[in-house]
């Protein structure tokens, strides 16, 4: 098992952590850790017999040495597979399409129990409403440059 594998298993986590509403701090400190995992030079598989070692490294701390050491010693994560238990391991293929990250992922499943693509082919009339996506239509026709930050920058278009 090499780094880049380890900080996969550890996204992944983060990813189904963040479907199932868990903490954010809890969630951003695995998406810390998956990315020093994949950054470092030290060969954590070495690196676990010693713990020590494992809390030298920036943002890896000591329940997430022990989640380290035991990715090497069984190849997978114990609330990784507990949470794939629950959602289904196809959850994670809904993460490859485009615009489906977690919080779309967290919405279907709400809504309809989709945890996989072919769910998600059933339930074509299901579609997440976001209210800061919306878009209102202005009372006039808008500019073509896009949006400026002070009014005073943009003159209006005229009324014809």
């Amino acid at each position: 098992m090499d780094n880049v594998t380890m900080a996969r298993l550890l996204e992944q986590t983060a990813d189904l952590m963040e479907i199932d509403g868990c903490d954010s701090f809890r969630i951003r400190s695995y998406r810390r850790a998956a990315e020093a995992v994949e950054q470092t030079t030290v060969d954590l598989v070495e690196a676990c017999a010693d713990t020590a070692r494992l809390l030298a490294i920036p943002g890896i701390g000591k329940s997430m040495a022990a989640n380290l050491q035991a990715i090497v010693a069984t190849g997978s994560m114990p609330l990784r597979d507990e949470l794939l238990g629950k959602y289904g391991s196809s959850i994670l293929q809904l993460m490859k399409l485009p615009g489906m990250g977690p919080k779309t992922i967290a919405l279907f499943w709400s809504a309809a129990q989709i945890a996989s693509i072919d769910q998600l082919e059933l339930h074509k009339d299901i579609r997440p409403v976001r209210r800061s996506a919306r878009r209102v239509r202005a009372p006039w026709p808008a500019p073509r440059i896009g949006f400026r930050r002070f009014s005073r920058e943009q003159p209006r278009p005229a009324d014809d």
